[in-house]
């Protein structure tokens, strides 16, 4: 600190040197006693004037003299001791570089991290400038896209690229055409894309750049569309994506009606819900379930992706007599759906005899007509339900689960006891024990704090569940809160849990990924998918 305040003032006192020498002289300074004035009574000979006026000059002057050596002497001082160095100029360019691809890999990141970073100092511009990893991660998005585009894909040289091309916000149809002429002329070198197109009115016009993509590298691909307000006009305005061999693909309803990306390669699909007025018939979905079944691996439906059909009968009718042999998806591992009206004919048209991970949301339990999930797929060993009402007049999870007995890992998360699965599970202990294989029982108790009567009912539920298949030990998993809620409510009630199972704690930070979902390496970028929508 005194060190900073040493330089500051040399500094200061450099700076007014010049400042010094001219109010002195202007101002005639002295510090001696002045002389009388010539019209003073006392007024002495004009001789001792002219010398007194001359020794105070002298005397000025040798003044001046010493301040000019002096500031000479200061800065030669600040010279050897140089200007104080900030400890993130003096890392070592590896780590610097190492620190930038960190930031601007990460999903959190600013849309232009690597402009920002490269105008802090000039010796981090000449780092940034010569790493191109940074700027392999492109995220446009409005005003300037073409050129931005054209930044990166300059200064990235010939690194592979993941980019997110968000065309809604540019301004001119000319800009936004421009900035996927460029994108077309480099989409080899992307391995994961993702375009956002603004409304109908670009769309048309849009769409003719793309047309003759090409790409062997491209792994992962998202469309998204803005709200169309009829896309039976956009239908003819077809995407010719048969080039693009993407194994990752990430649509909304919409842009799957508009753009009929290639799906024959996928492993993993996801479809979310788009515009209410461009959801996917039957017909639709089964046919993209059916060229896409081969490889695919992973499947994930969102929410309102479905119409509603009033004569849902006659339909049931049709794809019967169509995919009478059922939809063969031998490769899939992992299903999740959010549609209600997807769910209750899963198991009557889709053979996955590989089917391990079922995660279900916000679906009645009791509509899903099951003949019986061990034999569609036999491997079926973790479910997920979050927030999936039941009816206890119908007992319809109980014939859920005994359809998939062969379960071992339950996750069951829901907002409230009631309705709930735990309701059911509550109502049929101690008779009979739901899913008698479980080995790991996920609850989620953060919806019931402010209900401490179905804590405790949710208490002894678990207790009595666990207590019953005390033999095979399954393991308890709940949140760290959760468990300081329930040592708190009832100290004897966790003692007596620890006792009969094992417990595993989960942390807060840990939640995104309580439930199993194969992870994705591409998510530098944020997107509007609802990846969060199955997250609890």
């Amino acid at each position: 600190m005194a060190s900073g305040k040493y330089h500051k003032a040399l500094k200061n006192e450099a700076s007014t040197s010049s400042l010094v020498q001219e109010e002195l002289l202007k101002q005639n300074v002295s510090t001696y006693p002045r002389p009388f004035p010539l019209d003073s009574p006392h007024k002495a000979p004009l001789a001792r004037q002219i010398r007194i006026q001359k020794f105070e000059q002298d005397a000025l002057r040798d003044r001046i003299r010493r301040i000019d050596s002096r500031i000479a002497l200061n800065q030669m001082t600040r010279a050897k001791l140089g200007s104080p160095v900030s400890p993130l100029i003096a890392l070592a360019d590896e780590v610097i570089r190492a620190v930038f691809v960190f930031i601007c890999y990460d999903a959190k990141a600013a849309s232009h991290s690597p402009i920002f970073l490269s105008h802090i100092f000039r010796h981090w511009r000449t780092i940034a400038l010569d790493c191109p990893d940074i700027w392999s991660v492109i995220r446009v998005k409005g005003l300037h896209s073409a050129q931005l585009l054209q930044l990166y894909l300059g200064r990235s040289r010939h690194r592979p690229l993941q980019g997110s091309i968000d065309l809604v916000t540019e301004s001119s149809t000319n800009m936004a055409k421009l900035t996927l002429i460029i994108l077309r002329s480099s989409v080899a070198r992307f391995r994961h894309l993702y375009i956002k197109f603004p409304d109908n009115g670009f769309v048309q016009s849009l769409l003719e750049p793309l047309r003759s993509l090409k790409s062997s590298r491209l792994q992962t691909l998202e469309i998204y569309s803005d709200d169309i307000k009829d896309p039976s006009e956009e239908k003819s305005a077809s995407f010719d994506s048969r080039c693009l061999h993407p194994k990752s693909l990430l649509i909304d309803t919409l842009a799957m009606l508009v753009f009929c990306p290639n799906i024959a390669t996928l492993v993993h699909l996801q479809i979310e819900g788009g515009s209410t007025c461009a959801m996917l018939s039957y017909p639709d979905l089964f046919g993209i379930l059916s060229r896409s079944g081969q490889n695919l691996t992973c499947l994930s439906i969102g929410s309102e992706i479905l119409e509603q059909f009033s004569s849902l009968q006659s339909e049931m009718v049709g794809l019967v007599a169509q995919y009478s042999s059922g939809i063969q998806l031998p490769n899939l591992t992992h299903l999740r759906c959010a549609d209600s009206t997807f769910t209750p004919i899963i198991p009557w048209f889709m053979t996955a005899p590989k089917l391990e991970v079922l995660i279900l949301k916000e679906i009645p339990v009791a509509k899903i007509s099951v003949p019986s999930m061990s034999i569609i797929s036999p491997a079926l060993h973790t479910l997920a339900l979050i927030n999936c009402p039941t009816n206890s007049k119908s007992h319809g999870i109980v014939r859920f689960a005994e359809d998939t007995e062969n379960i071992q890992h339950l996750y069951i998360l829901h907002s409230s006891l009631d309705k709930s699965a735990f309701d059911e599970m509550l109502y049929q202990l101690p008779e009979q024990a739901l899913w008698p294989r479980l080995r790991t029982l996920t609850v989620d108790l953060t919806k019931f704090r402010e209900y401490p009567r179905q804590v405790n009912s949710l208490e002894t539920l678990l207790e009595m569940r666990l207590r019953t298949q005390r033999a095979s030990r399954p393991i308890l998993r709940v949140f760290d809160q959760d468990v300081e809620l329930w040592q708190t409510a009832n100290s004897a009630s966790w003692e007596e849990i620890e006792s009969i199972t094992g417990v595993e704690v989960f942390t807060e930070e840990r939640r995104s990924c309580a439930i199993p979902w194969p992870p994705r390496d591409d998510r530098v970028f944020i997107s509007p998918t609802s990846e969060a929508e199955f997250q609890i």
